[in-house]
């Protein structure tokens, strides 16, 4: 299954990694069946401060670590 935005645009790359992280935080299902609007807010930030970190080792030049897990 090949996601696509809400006007059936392919993701760019932030799209991807926010979906990728959602999958890894184990979130998939309520994105599939609510959208977006369907998580808490603990959990849209979890995903936030995620991407963030994310980028911001991509730009210094950090890579390959892969954080997961929290208590939501």
């Amino acid at each position: 299954m090949e996601l696509r935005r809400a006007d059936g645009k392919p993701l760019d790359a932030a799209y991807r990694e926010k979906y990728r992280i959602a999958e890894e935080l184990g979130l998939m299902e309520v994105l599939v069946r609510d959208g977006w609007g369907g998580l808490t807010a603990a959990q849209s930030g979890r995903i936030g401060g995620i991407l963030g970190k994310r980028l911001q080792d991509k730009e210094n030049g950090i890579g390959g670590v892969r954080e997961t897990g929290g208590g939501i």
